[in-house]
């Protein structure tokens, strides 16, 4: 056995159960589960991507289920963005479980602020009620310190936050690397440039979660009937800004304040107040509303045209911005 393969092996399982999915047996029970997904480019819808794989699974796995996908995950976006965006794309549209994907564009993220966001999206999902499971991919700069047997940090610090919250996490990327190294998938057929899965890769990164699912969807009579206690934070000041607030007000270039009148950073990408760029929280030029749709998939929700899935029957209907997937089940 090679050095590194047992460095690999040395990380223990890729998949780490936690607390129950409480909310998403109780959805799976009445037939509809919406599913809910928070990222970067990796996990943004596109056909191929990993969280394309694992709802044409889900719809597979839970016959007579109705499933609604809303992925709200943003190329080039990280935890900081999401704790402005969770509360109207992910929360107000009635997720019950939800997939977080930011170990890889938080890598840079200056740690305090990374704690806070991280820590901020999920004490709002888990006060709503949803179900959580962290997703971990991989990266260039994750490299050294996966080879060199240590956790890298960016996961290691969503770790400590998956004990506290008991939240369950699985590291798509090992799974994939561990295929590497068994001959079971080629490095160019898993990262084709260095970050971006491609097919085959997308098709790793999807069997880890559905591994996961497989399991934790079977009911358990020992099984929680409700979810436990929310915790005390972690961070201080983790969610109490701009991630707890549903507008902002501009007072400066890249400053603004919340709802509850808090000074909170404008993310990088927002330009002005009459141009809001993807992702933005300004409000709208106009007195007295809000610049509520923070990206192009989100502005398009509204549309009407529908076309057919790839692969998948005339019921399966993929609409600009949300994906639906038809099961056997009608939306009552």
């Amino acid at each position: 056995m090679s050095t590194t393969t047992s460095l690999l092996d040395q990380f223990g399982p890729v998949i780490r159960r936690r607390g129950p999915l409480t909310r998403t047996h109780a959805a799976v029970a009445r037939g509809r589960l919406t599913v809910g997904f928070l990222g970067g480019s990796i996990t943004a819808p596109g056909g191929t991507s990993w969280s394309d794989a694992l709802v044409a699974w889900l719809v597979d796995a839970c016959p007579g289920v109705r499933i609604g996908v809303e992925n709200a995950a943003i190329g080039a976006t990280g935890s900081e963005l999401a704790a402005i965006r969770t509360p109207a794309e992910i929360i107000d549209r009635g997720c019950d479980l939800v997939f977080v994907e930011y170990a890889v564009n938080d890598f840079g993220t200056e740690p305090g602020l990374r704690a806070r966001a991280r820590e901020g999206v999920l004490r709002q999902l888990r006060r709503a009620g949803c179900d959580v499971v962290l997703a971990y991919t991989h990266a260039p700069d994750l490299q050294a310190d996966t080879f060199a047997g240590r956790v890298p940090v960016t996961i290691a610090d969503f770790e400590r936050l998956a004990e506290h919250y008991q939240l369950s996490s699985v590291w798509m990327g090992l799974h994939a690397l561990r295929e590497v190294q068994r001959g079971l998938l080629r490095w160019e057929d898993w990262l084709p440039d260095a970050i971006h899965p491609g097919p085959r890769g997308s098709l790793s990164y999807a069997q880890s979660v559905s591994t996961f699912l497989a399991e934790a969807l079977v009911p358990s009579a020992g099984a929680a009937a409700t979810a436990p206690a929310l915790p005390a934070p972690l961070t201080p000041g983790a969610g109490s800004a701009c991630g707890s607030c549903r507008s902002m007000r501009p007072t400066a270039p890249g400053r603004g304040r919340c709802g509850a009148g808090r000074p909170v950073p404008v993310p990088r990408r927002c330009c002005t107040p009459r141009r809001p760029a993807p992702g933005c929280a300004w409000p709208s030029p106009a007195a007295g509303s809000c610049w509520r749709s923070t990206s192009a998939s989100t502005r398009a929700r509204s549309a009407t045209a529908s076309t057919t899935a790839p692969g998948r029957s005339p019921s399966a209907t993929v609409r600009p911005g949300r994906t639906t997937w038809a099961g056997s089940a009608r939306w009552s």
